[in-house]
């Protein structure tokens, strides 16, 4: 039924597992390749918190990891000052690098840290 799920509950469900650092086995492959097909329907605060229970779950799912921050990219003027840090705390903590996200992140953050409180 993961087919089923939409981008909010993809995102929920691996962060809900994360939070409770359960792993969930065979089911990080399947929320990760179902997050895949269905990422361009993922907001920021979605793919925010995909990429941060991922790391919470020490899962590094290359191909997913590239997507999320092709698409993270793409939309990083949608993205509230927490989705910007969360995403950027989480990629470095996985050891995912991207140079090209981590300078777009701080252009991003560069436009909102006037309003950013001392956890973001």
């Amino acid at each position: 039924k993961i087919d089923q799920c939409d981008a909010q509950s993809l995102s929920n469900l691996v962060w809900a597992f994360a939070t409770a650092v359960l792993q969930p086995g065979t089911l990080i492959t399947a929320i990760s390749q179902c997050s895949l097909a269905k990422l361009h329907t993922f907001d920021p605060q979605e793919l925010a918190n995909t990429v941060w229970a991922l790391t919470r779950l020490l899962a590094v799912d290359r191909p997913l990891c590239d997507a999320i921050s092709a698409a993270a990219m793409a939309g990083l003027e949608g993205f509230a000052s927490q989705n910007l840090t969360n995403t950027a705390w989480a990629f470095a903590s996985l050891g995912f690098r991207s140079k090209a996200l981590m300078e777009a992140i701080s252009q991003a953050a560069l436009k909102t840290c006037g309003q950013m409180i001392p956890q973001e």
